[in-house]
C-alpha cells in the first residue's frame, strides 16, 4: 500500500557532521542515535496517521506487532505520570488503538 502522507526529511534530521572529522568528544553513542531516529520516525507517522497505531506502522514498513513493541520500548502511551518524560505529545497516551 502507498504511504498514508509524506513525511519531511527535516521532521527527522538528526545532527550531521563532516563524516571526515574525528568526533569531537570522543566515541559516538550509536544505540542513543539510533533511539533517537526511532522515535522521531515514530512521532512523525503518528501525527501523520493522526495517532493511527496500524496505519503508522505501514507507513514505517513495520509489521503491528514491531510498531507495537517500539511503542512499548519508548513508554508510548503512557498516562502522564507514569510515562517517558522525554515523549512528545503523540507519545503521551494519544494512540489510537488498530481497528
Amino acid at each position: 500500500a502507498p504511504p498514508v502522507a509524506t513525511i519531511a526529511p527535516e521532521a527527522v534530521a538528526v545532527e550531521t557532521r563532516n563524516p571526515a572529522a574525528p568526533p569531537e568528544s570522543g566515541p559516538v553513542d550509536l544505540n542513543a542515535l539510533v533511539s533517537e531516529l526511532e522515535k522521531r520516525m515514530i512521532d512523525a507517522a503518528l501525527e501523520a496517521c493522526r495517532g493511527h497505531q496500524r496505519k503508522a506502522a505501514d507507513h514505517l514498513g513495520l509489521s503491528y506487532h514491531q510498531m507495537r513493541g517500539l511503542l512499548r520500548k519508548y513508554g508510548y502511551g503512557r498516562d502522564a505520570a507514569g510515562g517517558d518524560a522525554n515523549s512528545s505529545g503523540a507519545g503521551n497516551g494519544a494512540l489510537t488503538e488498530a481497528e
